[in-house]
Order: C-alpha cells, then sequence, then structure tokens
C-alpha cells in the first residue's frame, strides 16, 4: 500500500510533527530532493502527470487565488509563497517516493443559519495545493458521467441554471417540484464504496487511488469518523459522488 498513514509528515523530523515554517524544514527529510527532477523517466500515468512540478504549481495559483486561512500546521499562504517553488518541489517529490502523508486539518464549527453547526475540517496549504491537482485532473474525466439534470459541485454549472431549468420544465407541461437532502452527507459518507467507483474508473492509477483512499482515511481519523466522512478527502472527490447517492 503506498502513502502509508505510520509515515511522517513531508518536512518533519523523526519523531517531530510537520513544520513548514521554513524551507529546510522540507529538504531536511528528503535529503536528496536537491538531485530530484521531474525530467526522470517514470511512466507517463496521470499519477505521474499530476504530481509534475508544473501541475502543483497551477494548482497552487488556483489555491492562492481561493484564499483561505492556516490547516492545522499553522501555514499560511504568505508562508508558503514565501518559498513556493521549492515546497512544491519536495511535495512533488515526496508524492512520488510514496512518503507524502497530510498534515493535521484545522477544526472549525460553522453556525448554520437554520441552527446548529456545520464541521468544517481546513486541510494544510500543502495538502489543498494536492488535492487541487488531483480534483483539476479528475474533472473532466468524471465529468462525462454526470447527469446533464445535475447541477451541483460541477464546473460552469450554478443555482440559477438549476432554477432556470425547473422553469423550462414546468413550461412543458410538469407540475411538482421535489426536494430532498442526503443528511450530513460528506461527513457520513462511507470510504469503501466511494473508493471502489473510483478505482473502477481509474484502473491502471493504483498510486493515484491509494492517495485519495489515504486522504479519505486520514480526514476520517482526524474527525473521528473512520471508515467514514473526512471533510478533506471528500472534496477532492466531489466529483465523484453522483453515483453513489
Amino acid at each position: 500500500m503506498l502513502f502509508q498513514p505510520s509515515r511522517h509528515f513531508l518536512g518533519a523530523k523523526s519523531g517531530g510533527t510537520a513544520d513548514f515554517s521554513s524551507c529546510d524544514a522540507i529538504f531536511c527529510y528528503i535529503p536528496d530532493i536537491c538531485t530530484f527532477s521531474n525530467e526522470d523517466s517514470l511512466p507517463d500515468t496521470l499519477f505521474d502527470r499530476i504530481t509534475t512540478w508544473q501541475a502543483l504549481d497551477r494548482a497552487w495559483a488556483k489555491v492562492r487565488a481561493n484564499g483561505g486561512g492556516a490547516g492545522g500546521d499553522g501555514v499560511t499562504l504568505d508562508d508558503f509563497a514565501q518559498a513556493a517553488a521549492a515546497r512544491l518541489s519536495a511535495l512533488s517529490a515526496a508524492l512520488r517516493a510514496g512518503i507524502y502523508h497530510p498534515a493535521p486539518l484545522r477544526r472549525l464549527d460553522i453556525a448554520k443559519p437554520d441552527g446548529g453547526t456545520r464541521p468544517l475540517a481546513i486541510p494544510a496549504i500543502l495538502d489543498r495545493i494536492a488535492q487541487t491537482a488531483v480534483a483539476q485532473a479528475l474533472g473532466p474525466i468524471f465529468e462525462r458521467d454526470f447527469s446533464d439534470a445535475s447541477f451541483g459541485y460541477r464546473p460552469n454549472r450554478s443555482v440559477r441554471m438549476a432554477v432556470e431549468r425547473i422553469a423550462l420544465l414546468r413550461r412543458r407541461g410538469f407540475t411538482h417540484v421535489v426536494e430532498g437532502d442526503i443528511v450530513r452527507y460528506f461527513e457520513n459518507v462511507p470510504h469503501d464504496p466511494l473508493l471502489t467507483l473510483v478505482e473502477a474508473r481509474l484502473p491502471d492509477e493504483p498510486r493515484l487511488c491509494a492517495l485519495i483512499g489515504l486522504w479519505l482515511e486520514h480526514g476520517g481519523q482526524m474527525l473521528g469518523t473512520p471508515g467514514r466522512g473526512g471533510g478533506a478527502g471528500i472534496a477532492a472527490l466531489t466529483l465523484a459522488v453522483e453515483p453513489l447517492s
């Protein structure tokens, strides 16, 4: 199994915790990082393309544009930007070597308009970059599987477009709208069926499937819901939830 959860965090010394506050902390964990090259001879798999420095740099640009706070490691966007190129090289090397492990999530409880709270788990910047790179690559693959009537969590689709579709159906003679919701879906989605769907769609990508499984497992453990939910890991898989739902 690649990406074993028992491994240390990227940038951590043996027995320590993740610390991305300085470039040196990253280099100390991967001694040969300075000699690593994304041009090394590797099979041309989707995983290989996702983990190039260039792909991670594109993901970093999106993460930076989205804004947001630090994850559980305390590293902010400004902190990461100070040594972004080196950090992305280290991330690429760790992913390809199978020694990457996500940092702790930062837990928050967000008030809901209808009362109660919604738990929010914020991944570290480095993990958001890796997850974004995966989501950008999987988007075109899973997008083809969605129904034309599906509007949630899809690029270039909006609530307004969904309302317009309902109005169109109404003009065609349909008279009823049924509203439903899966209560706390992202906190309870079972990992095994989700990974089975992903593996069936990506049969030649064991390293990519293992990475997704690591995010799910890590999120479930951090949130106290082993085997289900996962917050951060689920975020990269919203593309694939329709068949499971």
